[in-house]
């Protein structure tokens, strides 16, 4: 991480990882905006919280920008789950989370892979830049989505899923 030596990189983990205590904070949260704003919400956050690198290629942005990703993350991931639990039948509950983990995972390796060579080829701000990029073009998505729900989508039933 920019030449940083590996017990700041460490620290930076840790204390994104502390931040995974705001997920406590996700019913209180959710009952106060709703769901598809706290998801909406979160994705433009994201998508701000890469703005610290493209303007500065220093440690403490990308720092930031990290602990702020993993902040958002906690109170949006059980969001999300709840939310895509409702919108599909019960029976097909284990076959929706294991493709959000599947596209969680096939993320971190597109990223585990190509970002690397992003960065060597072009640079952090190219890359946060990119991410804040797809970030936004997910929530134009999710918004357009969310409006159509609100006019009442029917459920996913186990016909439609298979046909």
């Amino acid at each position: 991480m920019l030449a940083t030596p590996t017990a700041l990189i460490g620290l930076l983990l840790a204390a994104g990882q502390l931040l995974a205590l705001l997920s406590l904070l996700a019913p209180s949260v959710m009952a106060r905006f709703g769901k598809e704003r706290i998801i909406i919400g979160a994705m433009l956050g994201m998508a701000l919280v890469f703005l610290p690198v493209l303007f500065m290629a220093h440690w403490l942005s990308v720092g930031v920008s990290f602990i702020g990703m993993v902040g958002l993350v906690a109170i949006s991931g059980p969001v999300y789950q709840l939310y895509s639990m409702e919108v599909v039948q019960p029976q097909w509950h284990t076959l929706i989370a294991s493709a959000g983990s599947m596209a969680v995972g096939v993320s971190i390796a597109v990223i585990a892979l190509g970002g690397g060579n992003v960065i060597v080829g072009y640079g952090y701000p190219t890359l946060f830049a990119l991410g804040a990029l797809l970030v936004l073009v997910a929530a134009l998505i999710f918004g357009a989505y969310f409006r159509k729900s609100r006019r009442q989508l029917p459920l996913v039933t186990a016909e439609a899923g298979l046909g």
